[in-house]
């Protein structure tokens, strides 16, 4: 076991003995490396909840605005298609443009 330890990390005195001092700075070692990498997981663990949050504030404004659209959809589709507003749809605005220039061509041509 002396020589696997030697040879993985290559401290100590020779291949068949492993010193206390060795041992716990090889541990401490790896410790430290243990505590970086859940270091930088924590990093990506508070970086990743930022990013669910945002994402989740935009779901939000989105699910609002699709409702407000249903209610606006609902609300012009049940008018009927033609309508504009008016009473008679664009029917009543074609008799008050088209109407007097009627009357006026009809007066004119009296005139002539």
């Amino acid at each position: 076991m002396a020589q696997d330890f030697y040879a993985a990390f290559g401290v100590g005195e020779d291949a068949e003995h492993i010193g206390t001092v060795d041992a716990d700075g090889v541990a401490l070692a790896a410790i430290q490396g243990l505590f970086q990498v859940a270091h930088e997981k924590d990093e990506v663990i508070a970086a990743l909840k930022a990013e669910t949050a945002a994402l989740r504030e935009s779901l939000d404004e989105m699910r609002q605005d699709v409702a407000i659209l249903k209610v606006e959809v609902a609300r012009t589709s049940a008018r009927p298609a033609e309508s504009n507003g008016w009473p008679g749809g664009w029917g009543a605005w074609g008799l008050l443009v088209v109407g007097p220039l009627a009357l006026w061509q009809g007066r004119r041509r009296r005139m002539l």
